[in-house]
């Protein structure tokens, strides 16, 4: 199937809050076709989301995509930024509860921390019937650049890091809580020892070796997919089948140029149900 060309800029839109208020399940557009064909996370099915991608090739914006389609259903966000790329512009986007910027160890590592202890809670709740599944605010702890997080975390001597990341990546989904992360590397030793099967949607941008492919996909040939156009992703659709689209784009809203187009587009993007 054509793709379309990648100087043309395929911009997000508000699909997601749009599911949310129609009472449909959450999906975040990730990428889209030439022939409109969307490619979308869906974390009632898939619970987390996998971003590997080169430097450069457009896995921030992909990340970023996903952020700000996850706060404008209504859900929470926490960020860990550790080399301050654009996540830390999302200080003060509504229902971004916290972030962990560039130099800020100890505050990735304690986001970690009380991210656990939400799930903890959030199940007691449910176990004593004082909650519902349904009444839970979504929570999505975004992370940019996945290896530097893990080896802030070291640096840091947060010895339970790995502990707390897998209990979260195996029962966030009960208790509502996602994880969306970037790396540039799906190896399970440069991804703090998670396995990349606890990642239900994965996505992968730009060239791919067989290597990549067998990791993500368990087979060499998604690999014939990759491209070295910007943007240009190999990511699965709601059947589990491959394909190729190119990643749609979002505004940085800390950006102080942004044309009126871009401030059009991030008015359709924020919340209409906030948390703070």
């Amino acid at each position: 199937m054509p793709l379309l060309d990648p100087q043309v800029l395929i911009r997000s839109t508000a699909t997601a809050a749009a599911h949310a208020h129609t009472g449909g399940p959450l999906k975040i557009e990730l990428a889209r076709t030439e022939a409109q064909q969307s490619f979308t996370w869906q974390p009632d099915l898939d619970a987390h989301l996998l971003i590997g991608a080169h430097p450069g090739a457009g896995g921030t914006t992909a990340l970023c995509t996903a952020v700000l389609g996850w706060t404008a259903t209504g859900g929470t966000a926490w960020l860990i930024d550790p080399y301050h790329r654009r996540l830390e512009g999302l200080r003060d986007w509504p229902n971004v509860d916290a972030v962990a910027g560039q130099g800020e160890k100890d505050a990735a590592a304690a986001l970690l921390t009380a991210l656990h202890a939400a799930m903890q809670r959030r199940y007691l709740d449910l176990l004593e019937g004082t909650v519902q599944h349904e009444d839970l605010t979504p929570i999505l702890l975004a992370i940019d650049e996945f290896t530097d997080f893990t080896g802030w975390c070291e640096q840091a001597r947060a010895t339970q890091t790995h502990q707390l990341l897998d209990e979260v990546l195996r029962k966030g989904r009960g208790a509502r809580i996602h994880l969306a992360v970037r790396t540039t590397s799906c190896r399970r030793q440069d991804l703090g020892g998670q396995q990349v099967g606890a990642f239900g949607q994965r996505v992968w941008i730009g060239p791919a070796s067989e290597l990549d492919s067998l990791v993500l996909w368990s087979t060499p040939h998604a690999a014939e997919l990759g491209s070295p156009v910007r943007g240009r992703a190999i990511v699965s659709d709601a059947h589990g089948g491959l394909g190729t689209a190119q990643i749609v784009w979002t505004p940085d809203p800390s950006d102080q140029q942004l044309s009126v187009e871009d401030q059009q587009q991030l008015q359709a993007l924020r919340p209409t149900v906030r948390h703070r």
